[in-house]
Order: structure tokens, then C-alpha cells, then sequence
């Protein structure tokens, strides 16, 4: 039996992961048990055809890696909640939705995750400049720091980078629901114009901090991170380590509204766009009077209401001192 996400952490770890964090700006030099989770059908068998070179990259570092690639979403999470307490590192080698399930079933983070991207949207990995190739992103771990990034806690799951509720999580819900084996970005495409073509959107009230913030708009992202998903960005002031979440609200009454706020999007002015409401808070409270879906860090949710706030530890991630300042993204630990 599971434990409860938000209480299974002990007393002492939830203190000393809590945001004020301090700085060490040493390399990271550990080397021991390594568990390299890896999701098969990522980026279309991305992850698993690399796997045996990706393996050999770490152990020429002198990792002792434990490879194990997964079913379906609840055997990551056990792979995660069975995670030996000898275990240095876990490399996630997969999508988005790999990493999320991995935090959801993880009942410790003290160790350091490394992202390996070989998925469909990648988020993370863009916000950290990481290439889109699982082996190349191994590659640039030769040297690495540990740096904490703030996790989100939606109903009792958690997250790290996005959740969008209206139209994005019925988008969202509607492609998985038709998916096939392997997922791209432009499968997105023809659900989200099916949905403002031909669906009435559920009219969707945000609070943020307990104040009022929008009521009756139709989409409503609450973003961890910059980056949307491939080149777009909504919550585009976004800071991964700054225990505030960006949140953006606003009305599609038609296509017109669609393709204004699509391009907006892709050219990361959402914020000054007419008609978008755009603030930032601690805690965010999502609810409506009709069955309106979420999405969380890509995967569908379920329906709102949705409560959303921080968990009081922050996750730590390896981040290659060759890709991104970690500066400009998050407090380095």
C-alpha cells in the first residue's frame, strides 16, 4: 500500500528541503548506485534504443547503474516508491509525464534526479537547455550541480511544471483518450480545433492567495515553468525556485480569439496581450459549476475543483554546468 504523497516524507527532510535553501556552488562529485528509470516508448523507442550506450556513458563515470524500464504509468511509480536507500542518483530517461509519475511515487528527495529527455514535449528539459536526445543529455552530466527547483501539490499529486484547466485540460484529455502508441505535438492540433469549432467551454473561477482573481474565462494555466511546451510559452515570467507560481487566465469566445492568443503564445507575449489576465501567487484555487477537466505536467488529471499549492521540500535535480545558468532558473543547492 502507498503512502500518502503530501505525509510520507519525514519531519526533518520536509525542513531541510523547504525554500529557504542555501548555496554550494561545487561541482557534484558522488558516484555510487545509480537507478536509470526509462520509459520504452518515449519519443517513439527513443530512450529504450539508446539505452546501452546511455548506460555505458555513466558507468565509464564509475556509476554502478541499475537500468529498469517501465509498463505503464503505475510501474514507474513503483520503481520510485521501491528505490533502494543506497541509491546515489535516478536518471529518468523518458517524457514529462515519466518524471511526474516518478515524483508521485517517490517517499524521499534527498537524492538527485537527472533528466534525460527522450519525450514528446519535454518542458523540463527545455527550461534546462537539454538537448532532446536522452544520450546527448547524458553526455553533458559530466559535470553537474545540484540545484533544488519548487514541487506543486494539485489535489494530493504533485508536480513541477504545468497545470492547465478548461479548454487545455479538456485538449489534453481528449488526445490521450484517442491516442495511439506513440504520441507527437501535432496531435494536439486538430482536438484543440475540434474544441473551438464545435464545444461550448465550461466557464472556469480563479482565486489566487484567497482573492478573487478571474471568473468565467475559459482557459486558466498555472505554470512552474517558463516554457508551455515545445516553442510556446504562457507563464512566461515563470521561476522554477522563487515559491510563487505565474498564473494566466482568459476568455475563447471564438476562432479569432484562438489563433490571437496561439500566436501570442508562440512569440512569449501572452502576458501584454488584451484580453489575458496574467498575476502570480502562492496558492491558487481552480473551480466551476460544470464537469471541466485539468491537466497536469501534460497528462490529464481529472475534473476541477482543484487546489494548488507548494510542497514545503523542494526536488533537487542534477543540471549540467554546460546548458542553462541555473541562476536564471533556480537557487542553486
Amino acid at each position: 500500500m502507498s503512502m500518502s504523497p503530501i505525509c510520507n516524507l519525514k519531519a526533518d527532510q520536509m525542513d531541510s528541503e523547504s525554500h529557504q535553501v542555501s548555496e554550494n556552488s561545487d561541482l557534484f562529485s558522488k558516484t555510487g548506485r545509480m537507478e536509470l528509470i526509462v520509459n520504452p516508448i518515449s519519443g517513439q523507442g527513443k530512450a529504450f534504443r539508446l539505452l546501452d550506450r546511455i548506460i555505458k556513458v555513466w558507468q565509464s563515470r564509475g556509476w554502478d547503474v541499475h537500468p529498469q524500464c517501465s509498463k505503464n504509468s503505475d510501474d514507474v511509480k513503483r520503481m520510485a516508491r521501491e528505490i533502494p536507500d543506497d541509491t546515489q542518483l535516478i536518471a529518468v530517461s523518458g517524457g514529462d509525464g515519466t518524471l511526474n509519475q516518478i515524483l508521485n511515487g517517490l517517499e524521499r528527495f534527498d537524492i538527485p534526479i537527472a533528466i534525460l529527455p527522450a519525450g514528446t514535449g519535454n518542458v523540463l528539459g527545455k527550461e534546462m537547455g537539454l538537448p532532446k536526445c536522452p544520450l546527448k543529455a547524458s553526455i553533458l552530466y559530466e559535470q553537474a550541480r545540484v540545484v533544488g527547483v519548487d514541487m506543486g501539490v494539485c489535489n494530493d499529486r504533485r508536480f513541477i511544471l504545468v497545470i492547465g484547466a478548461g479548454l487545455d485540460g479538456e485538449v489534453v484529455r481528449d488526445v490521450h483518450i484517442g491516442r495511439d502508441w506513440h504520441l507527437s505535438q501535432w496531435h494536439y492540433v486538430p482536438y484543440m480545433l475540434h474544441r473551438v469549432l464545435f464545444c461550448e467551454f465550461g466557464k472556469v473561477t480563479v482565486y489566487v492567495d484567497g482573492k478573487l482573481f478571474a471568473m468565467d474565462v475559459h482557459d486558466v494555466i498555472v505554470g512552474n515553468t517558463k516554457s508551455y511546451g515545445g516553442p510556446i510559452s504562457v507563464t512566461s515570467e515563470a521561476s522554477m525556485a522563487d515559491g510563487m507560481f505565474d498564473i494566466c487566465a482568459f476568455r475563447v469566445n471564438n476562432i479569432f480569439h484562438f489563433w490571437q492568443y496561439g500566436w501570442a503564445a508562440l512569440f512569449d507575449r501572452m502576458r501584454k496581450e488584451p484580453g489575458v489576465l496574467y498575476t502570480r501567487g502562492r496558492k491558487v484555487e481552480i473551480t466551476s459549476d460544470e464537469p471541466v477537466a485539468y491537466q497536469l505536467d501534460g497528462d490529464p488529471a481529472g475534473r476541477l475543483p482543484a487546489s494548488i499549492e507548494f510542497a514545503p521540500w523542494q526536488v533537487k535535480l542534477l543540471w549540467p554546468t554546460r546548458t542553462a545558468e541555473p541562476s536564471q532558473v533556480v537557487r542553486e543547492l
